[in-house]
């Protein structure tokens, strides 16, 4: 703790002096603070969190950091750098408190890894631009009230690489503006991914394995525009459990919502490849194209049912090359489709 010993006290004579909040200095280290694991890591981090000057970058030495309660961060522009190894360890944790809130601008976590948090791993509420990278958030055993990453009116936000296993849901979304999920991996959750709401959010080239839902898009019936792209992801082997008429399901599509489905590869779920629930009638605002994807052995469970499974109104839907089949009237899997595409999401 000599390193963090030499810049907490740095840290506090700069807030002495009353330039707490300045932009962090450049130095030819790129941490502005290193952190080791020591006899109070929760005293530790969470000063580091509070002292940092806007744009620092915090670096943790490997090793597993003890932590009694959540951290929060609230400073604009910190990066939280991770070497390999390191894992904060929540099992001790004596409030239900997300293991790391943030509620600032421009942040940037990457690679740390949350064993056991009380609630949520990581939450992240009405901040922009916030980047999350090669993060593990996993539970001992089955915590089906937990949340690994949860994203609350968020906007710009960008989740890539994270594991996630043994939460109630694996990433949860609501009302998030642009965020995109790419190279995700989500296995034993109650739900892998869940979207409520949110304009402009895309998840793609993820793996779902084992979940009782893989993803579930719902529109929330206030903001209204919602629209999502589902492409290039693995979902299988979802698991009917108990009542939940959902679960078992790989893909779940409840309107109205604007959504893309395409070149995702779907198999042996319980229920449902794909499950969509559209209107009692007609909306203009159910844009769903789906195309290009295979549906391969779904519906073995206990309840047999299909590949994909078309419910309510669907005079706004578009099937065009997939394969597998298909209880839906008369739609069909292989069709002529005239919607255009979703635009592509960049950040």
């Amino acid at each position: 703790m000599k390193k963090w010993s030499q810049v907490l006290l740095v840290t506090g004579l700069l807030a002495a002096c009353g330039v707490q909040g300045t932009d962090a200095p450049v130095t030819q280290d790129p941490c502005h603070i290193h952190l080791a694991p020591g006899e109070d890591d929760q005293l530790a981090i969470q000063s580091a969190l509070l002292g940092a000057a806007p744009g620092s970058v915090i670096c943790f030495e490997a090793g597993v950091y003890e932590l009694s309660d959540g951290l929060s961060l609230g400073v604009p522009g910190l990066t939280l750098r991770a070497e390999e190894g390191v894992v904060l360890d929540f099992s001790r944790q004596r409030t239900p408190a997300p293991g790391l809130a943030i509620q600032g601008d421009d942040v940037a976590v990457e690679g740390l890894e949350f064993r056991d948090p009380r609630g949520t791993g990581i939450r992240v509420d009405g901040s922009d631009n916030v980047r999350l990278s090669s993060i593990r958030v996993h539970w001992s055993r089955p915590s089906p009230d937990a949340v690994g990453i949860d994203l609350r009116s968020t906007s710009n936000t960008q989740v890539s690489g994270v594991e996630v296993s043994g939460a109630g849901r694996g990433i949860r979304a609501e009302a998030s503006a642009r965020l995109l999920v790419t190279g995700a991996s989500l296995s034993h959750n109650e739900v892998g991914v869940w979207i409520e709401g949110g304009h402009d959010v895309e998840l793609g080239e993820t793996e779902l394995r084992s979940n009782g839902v893989g993803i579930a898009l719902f529109a929330d019936g206030v903001a209204g525009g919602e629209r999502a792209r589902i492409r290039g992801n693995l979902v299988e082997g979802s698991r009917a459990r108990g009542g939940d008429p959902v679960a078992g399901t790989g893909i779940v599509v409840a309107g109205p919502f604007s959504a893309e489905v395409f070149e995702n590869l779907v198999r042996s779920n319980d229920a449902a490849g794909l499950l969509v629930l559209g209107p009692e009638e007609a909306a203009s605002a159910f844009y769903l194209s789906v195309h290009d994807n295979r549906f391969v052995g779904n519906g073995g469970g206990p309840e047999p049912d299909r590949d994909v499974v078309v419910a309510g109104e669907s005079s706004g839907f578009c099937f065009e090359r997939n394969e597998g089949s298909i209880q839906a009237g008369e739609i069909a899997l292989d069709a002529a489709c005239p919607l255009p595409p979703l635009p592509a999401l960049s950040l």
